[in-house]
This record gives structure tokens, C-alpha cells and sequence, in this order.
């Protein structure tokens, strides 16, 4: 939050339930930033703040970024494109928040070339085959 007489700024940090508290800040409107690593951040130009406001609360979500990828899958040695390639892309076990494998698939186009999209960030392994290649 900025803004406050004198060009202070208050950060905060909230708990693992996503819950904070700025203490201190005067009636008046001000400028708020709430922002997360591997997150969009969230702007509110004039919060207004009051006893009501403090009573009240306030919520704000964050969206999640998501990646994509894209790339040809080629025959080793000659480079030649490979169409029709199945390929999978998963995080590495170390990465997963349970216990399941979430598996994203795609098929190489005729060119040898896929896409794969609303990746989150990490470590993940990517393989790609086909009836006589691996």
C-alpha cells in the first residue's frame, strides 16, 4: 500500500491461508498492490479506506501464470521432421502435489510440430513416441 502522508509505503505478507493485515494506515484512499510469485498481480488504484472498510474485510484473487510450449519433434541423426508423434510432458515426481501424474498430451502435426499450453511453472519431462521410433 502507498501513498500514506509523508510517501511511506506498508508492505505485508499474508498467512498460509492467504489472510493479511496492514495495521496503522489512516482514513483516506490509497493505492494497493497485491502481487505473488508465479502470479498476475492485482491493482486497486483508490481503496478507500474507513472504520466500515476495516470491519469488512477485503478479498482479492490472484490468477495462476501458465506457460506454453512449443517444438518439432525431428529424427535423430537425419532431422528429419516426424509426423504424427504422440508427445507427453509431465512434472517430475518431485514436483507433484499428489500422488497422480498429470500428463499433458499432443500430437506432431505433418511438419513434425507440436504445442502444449497452461503449463505451470516447473521441472518436467518431456517424451514423444511412435509405433517404430522411441
Amino acid at each position: 500500500m502507498s501513498g500514506l502522508p509523508g510517501g511511506i509505503a506498508l508492505d505485508t505478507i499474508s498467512d498460509p491461508e492467504g489472510g493479511f493485515t496492514i495495521s496503522g494506515v489512516p482514513k483516506g484512499v490509497y493505492p494497493l498492490v497485491a502481487a505473488a510469485e508465479g502470479h498476475t498481480s492485482v491493482t486497486k488504484d483508490s481503496l478507500a479506506v474507513s472504520e466500515d472498510f476495516l470491519a469488512g474485510g477485503l478479498t482479492l484473487t490472484l490468477g495462476v501464470v501458465t506457460h506454453a510450449l512449443k517444438g518439432t519433434v525431428v529424427e535423430y541423426g537425419s532431422l528429419t521432421p516426424l509426423p504424427f508423434q504422440e508427445v507427453e510432458l509431465m512434472l517430475v515426481p518431485e514436483q507433484r502435489k499428489g500422488p497422480e501424474a498429470e500428463v499433458l498430451k499432443a500430437t506432431t502435426d505433418v511438419s513434425g510440430a507440436f504445442g502444449l499450453s497452461g503449463l505451470l511453472p516447473g521441472t518436467y519431462k518431456l517424451s514423444t513416441r511412435r509405433a517404430h521410433y522411441q
